[in-house]
């Protein structure tokens, strides 16, 4: 035969792309290569980062985000104002009329205040003197805790208002204050944590994990941040006193300003809205550092990291459906609120939009690592007799996961639609999702 040194071999696809394959190019064509990996020439993929971005710049591509988007970009959407999932800021003149209060400087207080669980705050105020000599009474919004099936409507209680506002020295270093003791209640009082009741019961590993932690390591600071922040979520709209009986300073304030009315408990309305001003920035604060140091730890994808990396999100996941569940309540104060609009469900849809991210960004990171949660993984071999804390608390949440799955329960949650009235869809359904991840 003759060689034909005209032919050339024909270029283009040979065969058809499977479903996989077609699929991959369809959110290409979305997606389109990064910039990143277009600068680079190399392949890309539809990921948020995508795989060639976490492999080439691992923990520095936090200055080379890819699609111009960094989990950074999520923190605010997890705080929105459209939530308002801490209490309400109103002003002494939403309550009473300017010039008809005065603030008594002469005198300082100091009086026990409750957030939530743990040891009383306290804090100095100065008594407020209202004009007309008679005590100020408000009808406020309460919600059952736990929350029961198909709870019935919240119920309205009628209290009696603590003539007293924070002295101007408190009121300068209330967030230094309020972090100080989100930090005492998540090193020696975390066991009073108001938890949601479930099958689901995971921030206990979590806490067992944290405490295991050495006190100085970028890891136990990192948890730390994450625990204070889901404490000041759940518990920040929960600021109560006791009763005049329980504390001297409040018995003579109450009766000092003629505040006493039968047997109405008293509420720190005035102080309660000093606080609403100062929290988001501080669940701001807090959430900023929590999400950098995750960032770091995902994009080390080091296996001795995943521990760590886990715990931390599911934290922050616990908190982002304390944040839904407190934006889905009546405000405290509904009856003065005329700022707050309920929540909608396209501001829950582009929260669970941002929780998505969330686990897209994880998923790209540490997919292998996940496979161990599931029930059957087997494991490798022991290599001593000792598991270490990160061993210990993983151990923990496999067998959680095993005895929620027995039932469905984890499927059911991750799946679950939100029936009406019922507040207890709003827990455990986004760490449901994160659980029966299948990467």
């Amino acid at each position: 035969s003759t060689l034909n040194v005209g032919w050339r071999a024909s270029t283009g696809r040979k065969r058809v792309l499977t479903v996989e394959q077609r699929s991959y190019a369809a959110w290409m064509r979305v997606a389109g290569t990064c910039s990143n990996c277009e600068r680079r020439e190399v392949r890309c993929d539809p990921g948020i980062p995508c795989k060639s971005c976490i492999e080439h710049y691992r923990e520095d591509l936090v200055n080379h985000p890819c699609r111009d988007s960094t989990l950074s970009d999520l923190y605010a959407t997890f705080l929105s104002n459209r939530l308002r999932s801490h209490p309400s800021f109103q002003s002494l003149e939403s309550f009473v009329l300017a010039d008809g209060l005065e603030i008594s400087t002469g005198i300082t207080y100091t009086i026990p205040l409750n957030i939530g669980f743990g040891p009383a705050l306290d804090v100095s105020v100065h008594a407020v003197q209202l004009k007309d000599d008679h005590p100020l009474i408000h009808e406020h919004i309460i919600y059952s805790w736990p929350p029961m099936p198909l709870t019935s409507p919240p119920s309205r209680h009628r209290n009696v208002v603590i003539p007293a506002v924070l002295t101007a020295d408190a009121h300068s270093s209330l967030a230094q204050t309020l972090d100080s003791h989100l930090s005492l209640l998540v090193t020696r009082n975390f066991r009073a944590f108001p938890l949601y009741c479930s099958q689901l019961q995971i921030l206990r590993e979590i806490y067992i994990f944290f405490c295991s932690l050495p006190a100085s390591s970028h890891q136990y600071r990192t948890l730390h941040q994450a625990l204070k922040l889901l404490v000041l979520v759940h518990t920040g709209d929960n600021i109560t006193s006791p009763l005049p009986s329980q504390s001297r300073a409040l018995d003579h304030l109450m009766h000092s300003t003629k505040a006493i009315s039968g047997d109405l408990a008293p509420t720190p309305c005035f102080i309660r809205s000093q606080f609403s001003a100062i929290i988001p920035q501080l669940a701001l604060t807090l959430i900023k550092d929590v999400v950098m140091s995750l960032t770091q730890f995902l994009l080390s994808r080091q296996h001795s990291e995943w521990p760590i990396a886990l715990a931390v999100l599911i934290t922050v996941l616990m908190t982002v459906e304390s944040i839904h569940y407190h934006a889905a309540k009546l405000p405290y104060h509904d009856h003065y609120d005329t700022t707050r609009s309920s929540s909608t469900e396209k501001d829950l849809e582009l929260e669970d939009h941002s929780v998505k991210a969330l686990l897209d960004f994880y998923s790209a990171c540490f997919s292998g690592c996940h496979a161990r949660l599931r029930p059957d993984w087997e494991g490798e071999p022991m290599q001593s007799h000792h598991n270490t804390a990160e061993d210990v608390f993983i151990q923990g949440l496999r067998n959680a996961i095993k005895k929620a799955s027995v039932s469905g329960y984890l499927v059911e949650k991750a799946k679950e639609k939100r029936p009406e009235d019922d507040m207890r869809y709003f827990f455990d359904r986004l760490v449901a999702r994160l659980l029966i991840l299948r990467l």
